[in-house]
């Protein structure tokens, strides 16, 4: 669309879950919590926002058709983004084509394309103008499939802020308990620090975003662990651009490029291997000064170019 268009405001309308993993007893999606309410704060966005979820489960897929054929029909849309998460809560493909017909580019931003890209999303290279991925290796696996890619990432949000509240954990993660994490978790413990753990799997169990919010704004250190539940590859996840914004330091092990978004030592800190995050939880908990310094760098970093209004329009200057 150019440069000089982004100056205009975009009508655009959002798929994506409204429950996470369309399980309303989890709460509110990632999705909605964290990519919509940024996107209804971007001031050169006009947001319609179809609930894929909700929409299969109250009238299945023959609901979520009639009512995107009446998103268009009754609205001027420049755009459709979708972010899926299963065929079964995507629309029909003549949906899509309808949309196509309409001159309304289709858009499919893939969050973890990094381990299901040939399970799930190269079956969808046919019905989306634009794909969007997050992982870097796996760009060339679009454009081999004849994919339209572009190369983005996730954003902070504006849901979240810094409560600038006193620190009362040293260390927390938060996050599903799977893979190795049980292993990481009590590998900390056993070194005698203090970690508290929040999520489904662990005992704390799974907190509401309003209550991760606060939690890690009470976090002297914030553990991300950045491997998903399937699959081999690391990849950047969306809390790589959440936790800066809490102002508290993020430990991370090392994940595709993170060095391209946070000067590691100086934004971020990235440990290599077990034996060195323990070393540096230990060194950053008793180095007051120096945690909060790289703490309140990552934080501005973030805030100046990691939000989701520089990701999107960074992805709308290419299209």
């Amino acid at each position: 669309m150019g440069r000089q268009a982004i100056m205009n405001k975009i009508n655009l309308l959002f798929a994506a879950l409204h429950y996470d993993y369309a399980d309303k007893k989890l709460g509110r999606s990632y999705e909605q919590i964290n990519i919509m309410n940024s996107l209804q704060d971007i001031p050169w966005i006009n947001l319609l926002y179809l609930p894929t979820d909700k929409l299969v489960q109250n009238g299945g897929k023959q609901e979520l058709s009639r009512v995107l054929r009446n998103f268009v029909n009754d609205n001027i849309i420049d755009y459709y983004l979708e972010i899926p998460f299963r065929d079964g809560y995507s629309p029909y493909g003549q949906d899509l084509k309808y949309l196509q017909d309409e001159g309304i580019p289709t858009i499919e931003f893939d969050c973890d394309s990094s381990w299901r890209f040939d399970g799930f999303i190269k079956d969808r290279i046919q019905h989306y103008d634009y794909f969007i991925t997050t992982h870097s290796k796996a760009v060339d696996w679009y454009k081999q499939a004849g994919g339209n890619v572009i190369k983005s990432q996730w954003g902070g949000s504006t849901f979240f802020e810094n409560m600038n509240v006193p620190k009362k954990y040293d260390v927390t993660f938060i996050g599903m308990k799977h893979s190795n994490r049980g292993g990481i978790i009590q590998s900390i413990k056993n070194s005698g620090v203090n970690i508290q753990t929040f999520g489904r799997g662990w005992p704390n169990g799974k907190v509401s975003y309003e209550e991760l919010n606060k939690i890690m704004c009470e976090s002297k250190i914030c553990l991300n662990l950045s491997n998903a539940s399937t699959g081999i590859l690391s990849q950047i996840k969306g809390r790589h651009f959440e936790i800066p914004l809490f102002g508290s330091l993020q430990l991370t092990d090392q994940c595709d490029n993170i060095q391209d978004y946070f000067i590691p030592d100086k934004e971020i800190v990235i440990y290599t291997d077990k034996q060195d995050m323990l070393e540096k939880i230990k060194y950053y908990l008793e180095h007051d000064q120096e945690r909060e310094e790289i703490a309140l760098a990552g934080y501005n970093k973030c805030t100046q170019e990691h939000m989701w209004e520089n990701r999107f329009k960074e992805i709308f200057n290419q299209i």
